[in-house]
């Protein structure tokens, strides 16, 4: 059936608008507008029914000129071809009109004849125009297509090979994030946005194209030089898309040098230019070069040689001493890779390292370094070098392999190593990551007794209250912030705060890329506790770093030898009955004696003559030591240094100090501001000496004691910490393990419940109203879980939505399952519109396993065959239970409840229902969980074996076979699609099932009718006529009689007339018929009239012609007509028959 074509006149005046309706009127469906402003609201709201636009020059409001140019502004209506019409037969206004995109000049007086075929020939023109664009086009975006943009761009080069061109293609970073954050439709009218603001800035000066998703690619002629700016107001444009995300847009040039290159090569290029700076936010574009090709030849050879590199052992480790700075002595290293090609020599870690951890191969290179390092301390440790840690990188990836710990704790058997000589060294981005899981396995391997080291801190992804939460025992600073921060002259502020605050959380702190004196100076300054660079020594490899070690062992036995035996020299000890032992350090030999005389019988005595003799006794000794009695001025160091030096060691501090000096000196104040217990002054009196030791060793007692209350609940704290989930207070997944396996080990015959929770909707809930809310939610279900358990219940947060209840003892089946759905009601929560709830995976103790391991397993898959029957539920294990792809029914359950039609998965052999959807339910008349496991013939079309329009397995496919039946108990009529499909471990038939029943009674009762009507056309003597209202009368519908009167059969009357109905009128006749139907259409009535046929012999054939015209539901206007031939008329007359 045609549609009528629709046009829009636009003029303010009302007689040139009647005039262009009545020419057209016949033709087409006409539109009206007085002004512009009209005109485009019209425009705006019907664009894509509207064939053209008949648009006056001289109106108010908003004139021709001023539409033509914001019809050119918008990408869809500039479609819309636009004809000028206007009483000025001016030059210039034509040209205006055409200038700015108009199709067509027309000037008034208006001749039907001329405005009908120039109309006719541009709405032709348009619609040839769009059907090439379907084919050209992008249909989304309108730009040309990927395969089109190619000809195009190949053609250009090849018709203008005296010009340089570039490939400009751009690439929309984290697009899927658009699609993922506010719908596919939202990222469908960003494209086009863009598409849009392509279009504008590159104009006419070249053509673009679509290349891919979100790719797109332009040919322009070459420019020397592409400033940030050219790209920045495309970007600006871009982010003008009211969407609340920030959209970055790269770009990648190649300039074209050589024009036998495919296009497709060169949009590859530029397009490997633009992944070049992907992530560089602050540069817009890069240039395809020689040099980036090599780059990626040289990835390609790094790709292709490592699994070599690995099995020949090219991989070398490197060690790079730690130097403790408190005593400038090596205590520990770190291992580091290096690759020597045995073609490319070393290439850098900075050249591979990234390569490994995009394609996965860092695991296996990691595990390589351990296994070395490993190897390399045990060899140290058997052949009698001192022993110190060692530490190793542990990459993402390693994190997210489920086997790590195994791994690591595997290589330490294997060596026999205690995992304290392994620190396990993860980078500070990789916390920010999944800190959930990453918090889950670094607590894991600190309990088996790693040393946990925070690499690169300062890279800024984390932050510092991060550091709380993180089981970490070790801080290393990020080289570059180290070098950054020690650079600025008193703005040690940041790098002192960080280093104080690990202090405070006690954590040991390493600097690294330490290279210069000033630096070392800073750190010790605030007291880090490490430092590793260049400063003290470059990595080295192992031959070279044992070679290091002998040397600095042999200096450091001579130093120590040469100092303690100076030392030992000058050192007087004076043994008593006591265990307790005061150190007096005085370089008067006077003063030493006579407080030896008063302290002798309560305290061994050691005394030395200066504070560095007396700083290496405590640093030896310092466990023995109970108290100091410390002069003040003294040569080689003097009180105030060796206080200082005391306060900034770690085993020192804590060892209290008294000061003998004169009365009233200010150097008393001074050594009591930096941690002096008391002072005696001088000349000393014996009974204020004794009590103010014995007041500042009882003192002394109740700060250790304090300490050892403080230490005690910090422990407590950190076991707090470590097992409870810091949102709601419950157990985390790691306590919940100790627990049960607690519970295991101390009950020969365990019994027990394990309920896993998981919540339904929760994710809307933090894209809904966002994190706060749904931290509140998990709160609240937290608190819910706690008053539905005992105290000796242990409720667990696993992590995200995910709760786990572990009950120390059996429940009767009934009990539980009504417990279960008790639950299950307790936890629907109603949120603004999201109905919250919860499902439930349960196991038993012992039936479903008597370890942590196993039950968790079979929760879990007991929560995941909950998840099969909806929202909401709760299921027990079963060992018979074959569980499903587990993602399958966590993501996509909702959703296919959603869909119209019904949705059946069943056992391929066994015709058990495996799935169903809400709607399939429906079908059967039950609830879904009272469908799951039952044969689908019997729940579903209620026979007693299999139906006879299930098609047999051995015809399914994976390709989907569909079937027409009909239910002979209800009637309903079905559209069947089956395939087979992968369920778990075996084959399973999966249904769509489409309710056709109203479509298909509707199909039969319009059959039976078009028989009638038919049958009654074939018994007529009159020829019957359905024709469509427009300048032809094209024919739509005929009876065989009608062919039988013109004397031409359908197909020649068709090929030859093209079923025009006023091709066959005499001409004579035909004004005339016009007429009476124009009358009739008025009137409403119907119309008898003469006519006259021209038939296939070119005689006259006359007629009567009784015709109706008659407007339908479409909107189209068809006239129905009874032709019976004159000649008929008169022998049927004779036959006396009634007319």
């Amino acid at each position: 059936m045609i549609q009528t074509k629709k046009l829009l006149i636009v003029d303010d005046n009302k007689v040139n608008r009647r005039v262009l309706c009545k020419i057209l009127s016949d033709t087409y469906e006409v539109l009206e507008a007085e002004n512009g402003k009209e005109a485009m609201a019209v425009l705006y709201n019907s664009y894509e029914s509207i064939s053209a636009v008949l648009l006056d020059i001289i109106m108010p409001v908003m004139n021709g000129y001023e539409v033509l140019e914001e019809i050119q502004k918008d990408t869809l209506l500039s479609k819309i071809p636009i004809i000028v019409t206007t009483g000025n037969d001016d030059r210039g206004a034509e040209e205006k009109a055409l200038s700015l995109g108009a199709h067509d000049f027309l000037v008034k007086p208006y001749r039907p004849a001329v405005i009908l075929h120039r109309l006719a020939n541009t709405i032709k023109l348009r619609e040839t125009a769009a059907l090439v664009n379907a084919v050209e086009k992008d249909e989304l975006t309108g730009v040309y297509s990927k395969e089109f943009f190619y000809k195009k761009a190949e053609k250009k080069l090849r018709e203008n090979g005296n010009l340089k061109y570039d490939i400009v293609c751009m690439d929309i970073e984290r697009f899927k994030l658009v699609n993922d954050l506010f719908s596919m439709q939202s990222g469908d009218e960003l494209l086009k946005h863009i598409a849009n603001v392509v279009m504008h800035h590159v104009g006419d000066h070249g053509i673009c194209g679509r290349v891919g998703a979100d790719e797109f690619a332009c040919l322009i002629q070459h420019r020397e030089h592409y400033e940030d700016d050219f790209f920045k107001s495309a970007i600006e444009a871009i982010n003008e898309f009211p969407i609340n995300i920030s959209i970055n847009v790269c770009y990648g040039i190649y300039c074209i040098d050589d024009v036998a290159v495919p296009i497709s090569v060169m949009c590859d290029r530029a397009l490997i230019a633009c992944n070049s700076i992907k992530g560089k936010y602050d540069i817009h574009h890069a240039f395809y070069s020689d040099k980036l090709r090599q780059s990626l030849l040289f990835e390609q050879v790094i790709l292709d040689s490592m699994k070599t590199a690995l099995v020949e052992n090219q991989f070398e480790i490197y060690y790079q001493p730690k130097y403790d700075l408190s005593n400038e002595t090596i205590a520990g290293a770190e291992a580091l890779v290096r690759w020597n090609h045995p073609d490319k020599g070393f290439i850098s870690p900075a050249d591979f390292i990234p390569l490994f951890e995009r394609n996965g191969f860092i695991t296996n290179l990691d595990i390589y370094v351990w296994e070395n390092v490993c190897r390399q301390l045990r060899h140290w440790l058997d052949n009698g070098y001192p022993i110190m840690p060692i530490s190793v990188n542990v990459s993402r990836a390693d994190i997210y392999n489920p086997k790590l710990t195994q791994i690591l704790t595997g290589l330490i058997k294997k060596y026999n190593l205690n995992p304290e000589y392994l620190h396990i060294e993860i980078t500070e981005t990789a916390y920010t990551d999944n800190p959930d899981q990453i918090i889950n396995t670094v607590l894991e391997l600190r309990n088996l007794g790693f040393i946990i080291e925070m690499d690169d801190f300062g890279t800024g992804y984390s932050s510092l209250n991060m550091l709380s939460e993180l089981p970490i025992h070790v801080l290393k600073l990020d080289m570059k912030f180290i070098q950054s921060e020690t650079a600025k002259r008193n703005r040690k502020n940041i790098l002192s705060f960080i280093i104080s605050l690990a202090k405070w959380l006690n954590l040991k702190v390493v600097a690294e890329g330490v290279e210069t004196e000033q630096q070392v100076q800073a750190l010790k300054s605030m007291d880090c506790n490490y430092a590793q660079g260049y400063y003290y020594a470059r990595p080295m490899p192992h031959d070279d770093f044992k070679n290091y070690l002998k040397q600095y062992i042999s200096e450091q036995t001579s130093e120590t030898e040469a100092t303690n035996k100076s030392s030992r020299d000058k050192i007087s000890i004076q043994k008593s009955k006591s265990d307790r032992v005061m150190v007096i350090v005085d370089d008067s030999a006077l003063n030493r004696t006579i407080l030896s005389k008063i302290f002798h019988e309560l305290y061994t005595i050691v005394e030395a003559e200066n504070g560095q003799d007396a700083y290496l006794y405590l640093e030896e000794n310092f466990s023995i030591v109970d108290i100091v009695l410390l002069d003040l001025v003294m040569p080689v160091m003097d009180g105030f240094q060796m206080l200082e030096r005391m306060k900034n060691c770690e085993q020192l501090r804590n060892i209290p100090v008294i000061i003998t000096t004169q009365t009233g000196e200010d150097s008393e104040t001074r050594a009591f501001a930096m941690g002096a217990a008391d002072f005696i002054p001088k000349p000393y009196n014996r009974k204020v000496a004794l009590h103010r030791v014995n007041n500042v060793m009882a003192q002394s007692k109740l700060r250790a004691i304090e300490r050892e209350r403080e230490l005690a609940r910090e422990v407590e704290k950190m076991r707090y910490k470590a097992e409870h989930d810091s949102l709601t207070g419950l157990y985390n997944r790691a306590a919940l393990e100790t627990e049960i396996n607690n519970y295991f080990a101390n009950h020969e015959t365990a019994e027990g419940t394990l309920l896993m929770l998981d919540i339904d909707c929760f994710k809307s809930v933090n894209d809904t109203f966002g994190h706060a809310k749904g931290d509140d939610l998990l709160v609240e279900i937290s608190n819910i879980l706690l008053s539905s358990f005992r105290e000796e219940d242990v409720v667990a947060r696993l992590g995200g939505d995910e709760f786990a209840v572990f009950i120390p003892f059996c429940l009767p089946l009934a009990d539980l399952q009504k417990r279960a759905k008790n639950l299950c009601e307790r936890l629907q929560i109603q949120l603004d519109g999201i109905k919250i709830s919860a499902t439930i995976g349960i196991a038993n103790v012992p039936r479903h396993g008597s370890d942590y391991q196993t039950l968790y397993k079979n929760a879990d898959s007991a929560l995941l065959a909950a998840k099969r029957l909806g929202k909401n539920q709760y299921k027990i294990f079963d060992d018979q239970m074959e569980m499903p792809t587990p993602a399958l029914y966590r993501n996509m359950d909702w959703l296919l409840d959603e869909t119209s039609d019904a949705i059946v998965i069943c056992d391929m052999k066994s015709y058990e229902i495996l799935y169903l959807n809400s709607v399939a339910a429906k079908i059967a008349g039950k609830d879904k969980s009272l469908c799951i496991g039952q044969t689908c013939y019997k729940t579903l079309w209620k026979r007693e074996r299999p139906c006879e329009h299930c098609i047999s397995c051995s015809k399914l496919s994976k390709v989907y076979i569909e079937q027409e039946v009909e239910d002979d108990a209800t009637k309903h009529h079905y559209i069947i699609r089956d395939k087979l499909m992968e369920w778990g471990n075996k084959y399973a038939r999966i249904q769509y099932i489409q309710d056709d029943t109203e479509r298909n009674q509707f199909r039969k009762g319009l059959m039976q009718a078009n028989e009638r009507f038919s049958s009654m056309l074939s018994s007529l003597q009159a020829g019957l006529v359905k024709c469509l209202l427009n300048d032809q009368w094209t024919v739509l519908e005929a009876n065989d009689k009608f062919y039988e009167i013109i004397g031409y059969s359908k197909e020649e009357f068709e090929d030859r007339f093209d079923n025009s109905l006023v091709a066959v009128i005499d001409p004579r006749y035909l004004e005339e018929n016009r007429i009476q139907l124009k009358q009739q259409l008025k009137i409403g009535k119907r119309v008898v009239m003469d006519s006259c046929f021209i038939n296939c012999q070119g005689k006259p054939v006359y007629v009567i012609d009784q015709t109706i015209v008659v407007t339908e539901q479409d909107g189209k206007t068809y006239f129905y007509c009874t032709y019976i031939r004159k000649a008929d008329i008169q022998i049927l007359q004779k036959g006396g028959a009634a007319i």
